[in-house]
Order: structure tokens, then sequence, then C-alpha cells
């Protein structure tokens, strides 16, 4: 039969097992009205991302197409200016009567250079018939005449300039690359209608380019066609490009996929050059399908809450079922009050067992940081206790160093488990973990000391840190430990992007960043600790785990051949300029030119093989660089110290001889030239591609 001890524990027990089910139901009701407004706000987000989307591929069409028309026109006038000298030569010798006659026969030989004379030439024709004295002094009018060779920045100055077989040519590059990009992505395309008459009306237009519907270029378009809903899509289009150049605008379409018709948000803009209104668009319900992915991934968080909470709630009604009744019970026999304290340390030995647990579930969410916290919690115990702290501070210090990462739970993965750089907006949401933590300790009492230690550890003594920007004595005396052993562990840890610093190394940057990172104070003790301790090792290899290896490979691995890629060029170049990482002095550009027409002769798979065989022939000869494919046929060699290369015995490793394809080698001297960034990498390589293409170039 129940005594009546365990009787009155359990009816308390059942009482507050019930007040934490209530506050579980009222929780559950006020969740529908979150999610409505997290909806609504990540819809609203969508769209706008969206919209910048649809914006920024028009505008990118835009740029190409001017930057295509600058090119052709640079490469005519270089044409004509070359005509122009040897103009200037024949006339010098030619009787000033004559000089009409070899003029025309000149343009008659060449189109282009006909088309440009036709007005400069006329002038000179008239001159000649003009009596004159016949002399021995140069013709000022002759040496006068050239072809103007500027670039014009206005695009219809550029078009009045070029010869219309020249501006057709560019209309067909710009169509080209508006196919690429359908093909690149195929969800993705643009499409271009050429004004025929700005008024609107019937056949106010030609349809020009339309990658997913080519059956429709050449048509003759109306602003009087109406879409599935009696909109007027063109009218919408024509009346928007007419006030400001460009348009956002809604209608009825078919999708290519499955003929159903839906919504489409489209962006149109006007290119005035050519008249042509280039546009793209969006279906509104792919949208509203996103929206629905993000709030189902909102929900399985939200469950995982609710579980989380619902189990907290029966852990916290057990537990105090045990406590009172162990309390009832100190009223016996010394033995069983002894009995009752060993059962009571058990269940706080459990307790912190499963908060242990749980947290080597938020540590294994992200391999890169296994045993990070244990190894956190070690150091920062032996600098406290070097540095006087009671036996209570220690135990808590020890405590918060377990749990101090404990707010990344609330961390997406594809940002945690991100290896190198972050970009800003993810930086921001991953500081964002301090927060969490500290919200959800700071609400249990045995954790708010805790939970003030854990929100300080990413503070900075100079209040450069985050997330308060905290400095000096503002910040807790063991936080400064968390912060300084943080730190040190993460310099002292290897990962797949970046190799581990000795202690030496580590303990060496921690001086150097003392009065600014890490308190003086903290620093002073800290040092001999860290000297005479032994550095606890990471039980993990990295290298060998085929996950982390794909996700190596994802991100900073070439598909085709394996090699690096740009992304991780950019990650060493700025790891480059930090003081206490590995510097690389040597750089070479190799450019492979006529691998277009190798690919045109011996097919794209073949291409693609012989690019995967020189990466291969690359590594097998340079096995200690680093080797990235840049450009589609360049490749970069980065060495620790310079080394000596020349053409000739590439061109022999590589077994270039007999293929028709050409290689350049162009040295670099990092040092020298001061590169910071991939941007630098990217100006160089250009000059080496164009001074190849003009050998003429300087």
């Amino acid at each position: 039969m129940i005594n009546l001890h365990l009787r009155k524990s359990l009816l308390f027990g059942l009482i507050v097992f019930s007040f934490c089910i209530s506050i579980l139901y009222l929780d559950n009701r006020s969740e529908d009205f979150v999610i409505d407004k997290q909806k609504q706000l990540i819809s609203e987000n969508l769209f706008k991302l969206k919209k910048e989307h649809i914006t920024d591929l028009v505008s990118s069409v835009h740029i190409a197409a001017e930057a295509t028309l600058k090119r052709e026109y640079q490469k005519q006038q270089t044409n004509l200016q070359t005509h122009s000298q040897q103009f200037k030569l024949v006339l010098n010798n030619t009787p000033e009567h004559q000089r009409c006659q070899v003029l025309q026969t000149l343009a008659a030989d060449d189109d282009e250079f006909q088309y440009q004379l036709t007005q400069s030439g006329q002038a000179l024709c008239q001159s000649s018939h003009k009596p004159s004295l016949h002399s021995s002094k140069p013709d000022n009018t002759l040496a006068e005449i050239s072809i103007n060779t500027a670039i014009a920045d206005d695009m219809q100055m550029t078009l009045s300039l070029l010869p219309p077989q020249v501006i057709n040519e560019a209309k067909k590059r710009i169509a080209a690359f508006i196919r690429l990009i359908k093909l690149q992505n195929p969800e993705t395309y643009v499409w271009v209608n050429e004004v025929i008459n700005y008024a609107g009306g019937d056949d106010f237009a030609i349809r020009k380019v339309h990658p997913s519907q080519p059956e429709t270029e050449g048509l003759l378009l109306s602003t009087l066609s109406q879409d599935i809903k009696g909109n007027y899509p063109f009218q919408m289009e024509l009346d928007g490009i007419n006030a400001q150049g460009e348009v956002y605008f809604e209608y009825y379409f078919k999708r290519n996929t499955n003929d159903e018709i839906v919504k489409k948000l489209a962006y149109a803009k006007l290119y005035k050059p050519f008249d042509w209104i280039i546009a793209t668009g969006v279906y509104v319900d792919d949208l509203e399908y996103a929206v629905d992915q993000e709030i189902n991934k909102l929900m399985v968080e939200l469950n995982f809450y609710n579980n989380l909470v619902a189990i907290i709630a029966i852990f916290l009604s057990v537990l105090l079922v045990i406590c009172l009744y162990v309390i009832e019970r100190n009223a016996l026999n010394s033995k069983e009050r002894e009995l009752a304290l060993k059962h009571k340390q058990q269940d706080v030995k459990n307790y912190r067992q499963v908060l242990s647990s749980m947290l080597d579930l938020v540590e294994r969410r992200d391999s890169y940081t296994a045993g990070h916290t244990r190894r956190v919690a070690q150091y920062s115990v032996m600098i406290a206790k070097e540095m006087g702290f009671s036996n209570a501070e220690v135990e808590i210090l020890y405590e918060s160093a377990i749990m101090h990462d404990i707010g990344k739970i609330s961390t997406p993965d594809s940002i945690l488990l991100k290896p190198g750089k972050l970009t800003s907006q993810e930086y921001k949401i991953i500081q964002q973990h301090l927060d969490s933590g500290y919200k959800l300790l700071v609400s249990i009492k045995a954790f708010k000391k805790h939970a003030e230690i854990i929100r300080c550890h990413h503070e900075h003594y100079d209040g450069t840190g985050y997330p308060r920007g905290l400095k000096g004595k503002q910040i807790c005396p063991l936080s400064h430990i968390l912060i300084l052993v943080d730190a040190f562990d993460a310099m002292t840890s290897k990962r797949i992007y970046k190799m581990s610093k000795s202690k030496q190394e580590a303990i060496a940057e921690i001086k150097a960043l003392a009065g600014k990172q890490f308190c003086p104070e903290t620093v002073k003790a800290a040092v001999p600790v860290l000297e005479s301790a032994n550095l606890i090792p990471v039980d993990h290899n990295y290298l060998k785990d085929e996950f982390e290896e794909a996700r190596l490979a994802y991100y900073y691995k070439d598909s085709l051949t394996g090699l690096y890629n740009y992304r991780y060029l950019e990650h060493v170049i700025t790891l480059n300029e930090e003081l206490f990482s590995k510097h690389y002095h040597c750089c070479y550009v190799i450019s492979l030119f006529n691998f277009g027409q190798y690919n045109k002769t011996h097919g794209w798979l073949e291409g693609d093989k012989k690019l995967t065989f020189i990466a291969n022939k690359l590594t097998a000869f340079l096995p200690e660089s680093l080797i990235f494919r840049v450009f589609g046929n360049d490749f970069l060699i980065l060495t620790l110290e310079h080394i000596e290369l020349d053409a000739k015995s590439l061109i022999a490793q590589l077994e270039l001889d007999n293929l028709n394809i050409e290689l350049a080698l162009e040295h670099i001297n990092i040092d020298q030239q001061q590169i910071h960034n991939v941007t630098q990498f990217t100006e160089i390589i250009n000059k080496i591609v164009n001074k190849k293409a003009c050998p003429n170039m300087p």
C-alpha cells in the first residue's frame, strides 16, 4: 500500500505536470499566430529576393550587350586605323588631282573601309578638283584626315559608326548569350522583343529571342493580345517602357512543364540602341511553394521545441516527485536518509549526463567541432585554478564551457557546416547563437550565472566583439578565460579548409592580441599554463571522413578536373594576408589557347577529357603546389617558395606538342605585386589572354 509521504509527492508532481501541460497547450495556441506572421514575412522576403533576381538577370544581359557592342566597335576601329595609315601613305605619294580616283579604288576593295570614308572621302574629292599650286610642302589637309578611334560612350553614337553587318554580328552574339543562360539553368530564361512601333497596336514588335519558345521567334506581336484572364501583357509592357524604360507586370502564362496556367511576375527593360525589350519572369506559385517549404521547416523546429518542452515537463515532474519524497523521508532513520541522499545524487548525475548528451547532439551536427567543448572546459579549469578562483567558481566555469556553444542548435546547417569564409549575412546569423544559448539557459534558475558567462564568450577586451560590444571590466572575469581558451582551441584545431597552428604559434598570437581581443591579466596567467600543458588530441581524422571530403568537393573543388576552384583561391589569398598563416610567394598562370578549336574538332567530351588529363599531369608534376582551374582553360599555381618553370618543359609534360594547343606561361611575384584578392589575379590573367590575342599590345 502506498504510504502517505509518497502519495503527497505524487499528488504534488501531478499538479506540476498538469501545470506544464497547460502551459504547453497555451504555447501551441499562440504558435498559429506566430506561424501566420512568419509566413507573411517569409513571403515578403522571397518576393523581394525573386524581384531582385529577375532585375539582376535582365541587367546582366544589358551589360553583356553594351560590352559586346563596344568590343565589336573597338575591333572595327582597329581595322580602320590600320587602313587609314595605309590610305595616308598612298595619298602622300599621289598627285593631288589623282587622289579622288585613288580613294575610290581603295574604298571599293574594302566594304568596311568604304562605309567609314563616305563622308571624309567626298570632302577630299571636292578639294582635289580645286586648282592648287604644286609644291614639295606636305599637304596639311591630308595630314588632318584620320579615322576616329575613340570609343563612343553613347551607344547610339556607337551604332551610327558601325556598319550594319557588324551590328548584326553583335546582335547574334547577345542572342547566343541569352540562349546560354537557358542552357545553364533550364528554369531561368530571358526573351527579347524588338519594338517596331512605340505607339502600340498590331505588329508593334517582333519576337527576336525566346529560348523556351523558339517557334515564336520572328512572329509579330500585338498590344491587343490577351492572356487567359483577359489581361493585356504586351500593352502593360509597352506602357511601362514608354513611361520609364522598365516595368514590372503580372500576367497569366502556361507553364512549360505541364501546361498549367499560372500567374507570372515579369520584369522588362528597354535596350534603346537595338529597340530591344529584354525581359524575364518568375512563376508566382513557385514563390508560394517556397514559402510553404520554409513554413514546413519552421514547423519541424517548433515541433522539436514542443517535444523538448514536454520531455522537460515530464522529467521535472518526476524529478520533483522524487525530491519531495526524499524530503518527506528525512524523518526516517539515518540509513534510509543516506540511501535517499544517494538516490538524489544519482539523479543529479543523471541530469548532467542528459545535458551532456544533448550537447553531444549539438556537436555531432558539425564534426569539425567534435570534442571542442570538452577541450575548452579542461583548458578553462586549468587557467581558473592558476588565477586563484574558488572551487565553486571553477565548477561554474567548467559547466559554462561545456554549454558555451549550445545556442548553435538554432543555427541552420547550411551555415554551421559551411567550410571557408562566411558571407556578412551568414556571419550575422551565426552570431545569434549567443543570444539563443542565453535565452535557453537564463530561464533556468540554476544556470543564470552560466548564461551570462556564455553570452560574453565572443566579446573582446577592446569592445570590438559581439553581441553587445562590451569591453574591459564590463565583461565577467570568468568570461575572459572562456574567450581566450575558445580562441586557443580554434587556433590549434585542424579544419578542412585550414591547417592547425602549433601550440607555440597559437600562444604567440594570443600574446600579440593582449589588450585587444584578450584581457592582459588573463593572458599573463594563461600563457605559462598553456606552455606547460600538453595539447588535448582531437580524436577525429577529418581528411578520411567521406562526408567531409564530399563537402570540401562541393565548396572548393572543380567538378570536372578535381582541382581547386575560385572559392578556395579567394580563401587562400585572404589567409595569405593573416599574420600567423602560411604565406605563398610564387604564382604561375598557365593559359591554353586554341582550346575552343580543339573542342570543335574532337568534341566537347574529348575536350573535357583533355582538361582532366592536363590537370592530372600538373598535379603529378607539381605535387607540393596548390593548383586551381580558372576561366575554363586557364590554370593557376601557388607555391610557398619560388620555383622556376618554362613553357617548353610544361608543353612536354602536358603532352601538347602535336595538338595545336598553345600555352602561355606568366610568372607572378605575389609579394612584389602586392596581390590581396582574386580580382587582381583576374586582371593579370585577362592581360595575358589579351596579350596573346593581340601580340603587338605592350
